[in-house]
């Protein structure tokens, strides 16, 4: 069930890109589930239903899974994506969080 994010988390590990689980179990269960499926990357408790957190909240989140990416910037660019297209979604942010870093870089100096 995890290894596209698995797949996902090992290509990306040295680029400007994070993965965050956002679950609306019990702590307890999360805590279960990450330890049950060695997930490796960071995921966050926010509340289970009906008192959802801010994450499920603020984001509007209607259905479950609901993939949302966030830019560098902290602006969302997709709620929407479906698997096909997520892969060349993250590669555009990858890239585009790349090139801002380098610029950053070359300004500093």
């Amino acid at each position: 069930m995890y290894e596209h994010e698995r797949s996902l988390v090992q290509e990306y590990k040295s680029k400007p890109f994070v993965l965050m689980g956002v679950n609306t179990d019990a702590k307890s269960q999360l805590q279960d589930i990450i330890k049950d499926n060695n997930l490796t990357w960071n995921n966050w408790a926010d509340g289970p239903p009906p008192d959802f957190g801010p994450i499920v909240s603020d984001l509007h989140v209607h259905a479950f899974p609901t993939m949302i990416l966030i830019d560098a910037e902290g602006k969302v660019r997709d709620k929407s994506a479906k698997a096909g297209d997520l892969n060349h979604e993250i590669a555009v942010l990858v890239k585009e969080a790349e090139e801002d870093g380098a610029k950053n870089a070359i300004n500093a100096k």
